[in-house]
C-alpha cells in the first residue's frame, strides 16, 4: 500500500510541474500572441490579460506547493535558519 501511496504521489508531482511548464508556456504564447496583434493588426485581442493573469495565479499557486516540497521555498528556509541560530523551538 505505501508503494502505491509513493507512485502516487510521484505521479501528482509531475502532474504539478507539468502543470506549472504549460501555464508559463501558455502566458508567453498569449502575451506574445497580443503583441504582435497589437503591432500588425493595430487591434489588441481583448480577453489575453484578464487570462494571463488568472494563469499567472495558478502558476504562482502551483509553484509555492512545489517550492515548498523540495524544502526550497525562501521564506520556510529564512525561518528555520533564524529559529536554529537563536536556539528556540517555536511551535506554530
Amino acid at each position: 500500500m505505501k508503494q502505491i501511496g509513493k507512485i502516487l504521489g510521484k505521479l501528482i508531482d509531475y502532474l504539478e510541474e507539468g502543470l506549472i511548464v504549460a501555464g508559463l508556456l501558455f502566458m508567453t504564447v498569449m502575451n506574445f500572441a497580443n503583441v504582435i496583434s497589437r503591432y500588425f493588426l493595430h487591434k489588441s485581442i481583448s480577453y489575453t490579460e484578464e487570462v494571463v493573469v488568472i494563469v499567472f495565479v495558478w502558476v504562482t499557486m502551483l509553484g509555492i506547493s512545489a517550492g515548498y516540497k523540495r524544502n526550497a521555498h525562501l521564506g520556510m528556509s529564512l525561518l528555520r535558519i533564524n529559529y536554529q541560530r537563536t536556539g528556540k523551538k517555536q511551535h506554530w
